[in-house]
């Protein structure tokens, strides 16, 4: 945060990309006052999620050319990739309480995190050497798809995602996308 050439500005939305040509030279972005600023820079980067990425692009002029001049925005770039083939990542999470010690839940004690840091840092092995997704697979909900369309993961413990999950010392959950 100390850095010269570091400016944190919060509450603010980048809403274009400006343009010299094709090189992109800068960002617009309105402040929670709703005043409008300019921010020239020699590098840009969009890091704006996988939905909010492309809608930025779009407003600034670069994607489908036909799509951009029915809507009025002047094209920058035709680049129609953008904006297409984003889809849902629905999931269904199911958790349970086990009534045997079988699970990792304990792993996710924060008092157990040095024990496990250790084990992986020096052995590389325990509950630290794994991603916690023990199990997974893909397949098709039907026949008449060419590819996997559903993922399966088994995870051998129950996160405290919402209240109402298990307050057990063991559980376990099934992610289905």
């Amino acid at each position: 945060m100390g850095r010269h050439n570091l400016t944190v500005q919060t509450g603010c939305t980048v809403s274009k990309i400006m343009f010299d040509g094709t090189r992109a030279v800068g960002v617009e972005y309105v402040d929670r006052r709703g005043h409008v600023h300019h921010v020239l820079s020699r590098d840009i980067v969009l890091c704006a999620g996988a939905i909010k990425s492309p809608h930025i692009l779009q407003l600034s002029g670069v994607g489908d050319a036909a799509a951009l001049e029915s809507i009025g925005v002047p094209v920058v770039h035709h680049l129609p990739g953008v904006g297409k083939n984003l889809q849902d990542h629905l999931a269904i999470q199911i958790q349970h309480s086990c009534t045997k010690p079988v699970s990792l839940q304990p792993t996710a004690n924060l008092m157990n995190a040095p024990w496990i840091g250790a084990q992986w840092l020096f052995l590389r092995s325990g509950p630290g050497a794994t991603n916690h997704w023990e199990a997974g697979g893909f397949a098709r909900s039907n026949d008449k798809l060419p590819f996997p369309n559903l993922m399966y993961q088994f995870l051998p413990l129950a996160s405290k995602s919402y209240p109402n999950s298990p307050t057990g010392p063991h559980g376990y959950q099934v992610h289905v996308a």
